[in-house]
């Protein structure tokens, strides 16, 4: 299920909280791990204060890549080429 407690379009159920939020020692650390294959596209944002710690954060519901998503063909060239250094 999704952020808003909607199960996902593919069926899946989210484990815990996106991202999960550890605070120790007065420091705060987001986690966030993606699917298998690449499927969903999260988007983290951070603000960090002078102190290199983590000040406010927003993280919406990844999304999903599926067909409706168009492809960039930008990416697909740069990921084509590095391919082929391989």
């Amino acid at each position: 299920m999704t952020l808003t407690g909607n199960a996902g379009p593919l069926g899946e159920t989210v484990k815990g909280p996106y991202p999960i939020v550890d605070k120790q020692q007065s420091v705060t650390r987001l986690l966030v791990q993606t699917t298998r294959y690449g499927k969903y596209l999260g988007k983290l944002t951070v603000s960090i204060n002078d102190e290199g710690r983590i000040s406010s954060y927003s993280a919406p519901n990844p999304i999903l890549l599926d067909s409706t998503v168009p492809k960039s063909t930008k990416l697909t060239s740069f990921l084509k080429e590095k391919m082929k250094l391989k």
